[in-house]
């Protein structure tokens, strides 16, 4: 229907809006991480920093990544940033698809 592909591409420019929001210079972040690898929220906010330039599959890797290290931090943090990424993405793309199933076999391990 016509009314909710307008909805659903309104959102998908919304989540992307959002997305460029968060973005940040790469280098410094990059280097914050390194310093502390450990550190998920700074997993997460490098993940989106890649996603809103561009380099959307290692986003994407960095914030299952910060899922895999804990999937609760502030309040399951991770679970949304991945899933503001496949709003900002479309339900149809093949990252989306991907990373939702490896999302999902990580929230039933």
């Amino acid at each position: 229907d016509e009314a909710g592909q307008e909805l659903e591409d309104a959102r998908s420019l919304r989540a992307r809006l959002d997305l460029l929001d968060g973005a940040g210079d790469l280098e410094a972040l990059r280097a914050d991480l390194e310093a502390a690898p450990a550190d998920v929220g700074r997993r997460i906010e490098y993940g989106r920093a890649l996603v809103a330039v561009g380099r959307t599959e290692e986003g994407l890797d960095e914030l299952l990544e910060a899922c895999m290290r804990d999937l609760h931090f502030q309040d399951d943090a991770p679970r949304k940033a991945l899933l503001e990424v496949f709003q900002a993405l479309g339900p149809q793309d093949p990252l989306t698809l991907e990373y939702q199933q490896r999302l999902s076999v990580l929230l039933c391990s």
